[in-house]
């Protein structure tokens, strides 16, 4: 049977491309590019190489993300990222790069024939994601199109398992080389199945955006099945927007999988960057915990030898000397295999221990206080409390008064202890003194958020809050830190909390409309900026923002 006749702009099998490359055959094509399989003609070197298409040599945005996954991919060099070694353009003005060649398939090809995966291969095929994706966040790179068909499986049992393809839509955390956004039809930034909720209304792309779309590649893995699919996919990034996704038993009851496994997906597939898995390198220890603890045998119970502890022991700490110490090169624990009773375990020696201390700290007390009938007696009268004047020396006072409970400053205040409660602030015995903290952290905070600094902006608005829970200027400066930052669903929630302390600021209507707006939620937008335009008859961008609205809404 005759192969297919190559496409007009294929290279023929057996041309040499920019004099060192034979072209061996086709090995694949994409929307954009054709791959080849070919030779190194100076080092008899298999390689593949990507050639755009004739079609799309005029294209800037083309260009331009082919040639950013040249030089993205070549500042990258890991064992588990596809290696670029040169890059180039040929004589009709089609770009090209040459990668190391891989002898495998796609982790899409692999889930097409399999369905799914055990869950402990998936974990470490994720383990070997997570550690490319490190790296490329340590440089600022974010790939952004995290999905099966860019990861690679290499064949047999080769180490490592995996390499992540294109790097194409990949940008700086500080910005894109070139300062353009590839939005073009056909171009799009990211794959909708795959997206983070920040990536689907065109957010700040943070590593978190990976991090998920690496979650949902796992839950994938897992279960055989996305968490959101539908056929429209502006139905499929409002579901990772506004729905919860569901559990990996609730699509596969039939699996046994770790209670903690779920615990990893609930947590990076949550909708705010904040409450999702911070990096990819808490993200591998997450996983290195999960299969530490699933190492576990799943029958019987046996006795595992801990290894030994640098340092004191939590009793020589407190004091206290057990009345028999294991040897001391080792130390005896009991583990239960199955993971709901190994918790009860752990729980019963946690309080355990957390009793033998509290015994430990009261008998340091009775050791080291004056004995009393009541909570704060004083000293006997013939032996002076320690580092404290004679009880003569002292007027009078109620014992139960504990402002003049005994002192060993002359002041009559009693020593606080660690733990109980602080002097009150001088600003909450003054409430003039207090609201004048609070403007001058609302303030500076302000300031903050227009430099751009919104860490130092959300602690100060943090801090306003804390003096005063009905500050509502601080929850919308939470609000506005939240909307630049790209996470819409936090910003809603503290504009919302603003506009209801507050109803008739229309600047705070103003940032949740623009939070619905992100969110997809035009009518919840419009009916904002309607309410704003009640409060201020004038305002143009209410206005504009109605109108806009109103043709995203439109069928």
């Amino acid at each position: 049977m005759s192969e297919p006749p190559l496409p007009d702009d294929a290279l023929e099998p057996g041309s040499v491309l920019d004099g060192r490359y034979r072209i061996d055959g086709v090995l694949g094509g994409g929307a954009m590019a054709r791959v080849y399989r070919a030779e190194h003609l100076g080092i008899a070197r298999p390689v593949a190489i990507k050639v755009l298409h004739a079609a799309l040599r005029y294209s800037r945005d083309a260009v331009t993300r082919f040639q950013r996954e040249a030089t993205t991919s070549g500042r990258l060099v890991h064992p588990n990222i596809v290696t670029v070694t040169d890059a180039g353009m040929l004589p009709d003005g089609r770009c090209f790069l040459v990668m190391e060649a891989l002898d495998g398939e796609t982790l899409a090809d692999r889930l097409e024939h399999e369905g799914r995966l055990p869950w402990r291969k998936a974990v470490a095929l994720l383990g070997e994601i997570l550690a490319g994706l490190r790296l490329a966040h340590d440089h600022g790179v974010v790939h952004r199109d995290i999905k099966p068909e860019n990861l690679f499986l290499l064949r047999g049992d080769a180490s490592p398992l995996v390499k992540i393809l294109d790097f194409g839509i990949a940008r700086l955390v500080e910005g894109v080389a070139g300062g353009s956004r590839i939005t073009q039809s056909g171009l799009t930034i990211g794959t909708p199945l795959y997206m983070s909720p920040e990536q689907a209304v065109d957010g700040e792309i943070t590593p978190a955006s990976d991090l998920y779309s690496s979650t949902v590649v796992l839950f994938e893995m897992v279960t055989g099945q996305m968490p959101f699919y539908y056929e429209d996919p502006v139905a499929t990034m409002k579901a990772h927007l506004n729905e919860t996704p569901p559990s990996l038993q609730e699509i596969a009851p039939e699996l046994d999988l770790p209670e903690q496994l779920e615990e990893i997906v609930r947590r990076g597939l949550a909708k705010t960057v904040i409450e999702r898995i911070p990096s990819a390198d808490s993200y591998l220890r997450t996983l290195d915990e999960l299969m530490a603890a699933e190492a576990i045998p799943h029958r019987g119970l046996r006795l595992a030898t801990a290894p030994p502890v640098e340092g004191p022991s939590a009793a020589a700490l407190i004091g206290v000397i057990p009345a028999a110490a294991p040897p001391p090169h080792e130390a005896t624990v009991l583990v239960r295999p199955r993971s709901g009773t190994r918790r009860l375990v752990i729980a019963g020696v946690l309080i355990a221990v957390g009793i033998a201390i509290f015994a430990a700290v009261q008998a340091l007390r009775s050791s080291s206080e004056p004995e009393a009938e009541g909570p704060l007696a004083a000293p006997a009268p013939d032996a002076p409390a320690r580092d404290q004047e004679p009880p003569q020396a002292r007027p009078e006072t109620p014992p139960h008064d504990a402002e003049a409970a005994p002192g060993g400053d002359g002041s009559g205040a009693r020593p606080a202890r660690e733990g109980s409660a602080r002097a009150p602030d001088p600003a909450e015995a003054d409430p003039a003194r207090a609201r004048e903290q609070v403007k001058r952290w609302l303030a500076e905070g302000n300031r903050a958020l227009a430099a751009g600094r919104f860490d130092e902006a959300a602690a100060q608005f943090q801090r306003a809050l804390a003096a005063d829970g009905n500050a509502h200027a601080a929850q919308a400066g939470l609000a506005e830190v939240a909307y630049n930052r790209g996470d819409f669903a936090r910003a809603e929630q503290s504009a919302k909390r603003a506009v209801a302390l507050a109803p008739r600021v229309a600047a705070y209507r103003m940032t949740l409309a623009k939070a619905y707006y992100k969110l997809l939620r035009y009518d919840d937008a419009i009916a904002q900026w309607q309410k704003v335009l009640e409060l201020e008859p004038s305002n143009e961008r209410a206005k504009k923002g109605i109108e806009l609205a109103r043709e995203k809404r439109a069928p």
